[in-house]
């Protein structure tokens, strides 16, 4: 399965809908700030499986700040990074979704991209798909096939 992900749009619709277009995914997933950027492409992409957490810039308060889920049998732990402090360091993140029993670490909020192996879980961070003034805007490409997992970041 191939699943999009993206971080902290912030208002910046067009790189999405691109990526979408250009990569195909059977999921895409949206780790907060600007969460209405994704549900506004949801409607032109009524086929893709779309999963979002909340963000600090996100006040839709029925949407969760984290959740888990199951994507061919590996379980994905989903978080913007706000309440865990990631700015400040990814112990608290990485512990919460250990206990989470994860095989998959996805956040965002701090706009750095990130791509590891951490605590024997893959660890992803997209960076930032909206307006950036440091760095070039990135988004995840999440690959889950026969239980192998493959992580990459892509430019925009």
């Amino acid at each position: 399965m191939k699943i999009l992900v993206f971080s902290d749009s912030h208002h910046t619709v067009s790189p999405m809908y691109n990526a979408i277009k250009q990569n195909q995914p059977q999921m895409v997933i949206h780790l907060g700030d600007c969460i209405k950027d994704a549900m506004e492409i949801k409607n032109d992409f009524f086929e893709i499986n779309f999963q979002f957490v909340s963000g600090n810039n996100d006040f839709d308060y029925s949407i969760p700040n984290y959740k888990t889920i199951v994507v061919e049998n590996k379980t994905i732990f989903l978080a913007h990074g706000h309440n865990y402090n990631v700015k400040f360091g990814m112990q608290f993140i990485f512990n919460t979704a250990k206990k989470a029993n994860a095989d998959i670490l996805l956040f965002g909020h701090t706009h750095i991209p990130y791509n590891s192996i951490d605590y024997g879980m893959y660890v992803l961070n997209p960076g930032s798909c909206g307006k950036s003034y440091f760095r070039k805007a990135t988004y995840g490409i999440l690959t889950i096939k026969e239980g192998k997992i493959n992580a990459t970041i892509e430019k925009i």
